[in-house]
């Protein structure tokens, strides 16, 4: 029979000792290692993005002083036609851009509600209009719609080119249709500016 081993009374208080949370060891002083070259090469690199990014803010602001002043600065310079980089290539992009810019603008300056109230009028509801579709310039327009008879489409058409707002008010094509005449017609818009 084997005997167990017996424990001192110091011995067996440590063990029924109740434990708590293990003690923190603080090491506050830094010991360098490869992880600081890393970080120094990171604040660097930091240091350099937020300098550019403050360059390039004054920069931004000086341009909009100079628009706003009227007097032409780097932005003049870079739109002009003689820019060394890009050259022709450059001032037709811009051509075209400017042209794009100016078709939108000719659209939204069309006095709609005018154009909109002498269609309506023109169809005196012998006609009922299904799509309008303004060409590019704004200056044309495609109209569809359905009539009761072809002799109502034929007033339409009169009574739109007599309107202030339209001319040259083209038949483009009819169908015969089981409630009447569909259409399509094409006219220019003379009114507005």
């Amino acid at each position: 029979m084997s005997r167990a081993p017996s424990l001192s009374s110091e011995r067996l208080r440590q063990l029924l000792r109740p434990r708590g949370p293990a003690r923190p060891r603080l090491d506050f002083e830094h010991s360098r290692g490869a992880g600081g070259t890393l970080g120094i090469a990171l604040l660097c690199a930091g240091v350099l993005a937020c300098g550019g990014l403050l360059a390039r803010v004054q920069w931004l602001k000086q341009d909009l002083q100079r628009i706003e002043a009227g007097t032409p600065g780097r932005a003049a310079a870079a739109a002009s036609p003689r820019t060394a980089i890009g050259g022709a290539g450059l001032s037709k992009a811009l051509s075209q851009r400017a042209e794009q810019a100016n078709a939108v603008v000719a659209r939204l300056s069309m006095p709609w509600d005018d154009w909109f109230r002498q269609l309506e009028t023109a169809a005196k509801g012998k006609v009922v209009l299904t799509a309008l579709q303004p060409e590019a310039d704004g200056r044309r327009v495609r109209i569809a719609g359905e009539a009761r008879r072809f002799d109502d489409l034929v007033e339409y058409m009169m009574r739109l080119e007599a309107t202030p707002g339209f001319a040259n008010v083209y038949l483009g094509e009819h169908a015969e249709v089981a409630p009447g005449v569909s259409f399509t017609l094409s006219a220019d818009w003379v009114g507005g500016p």
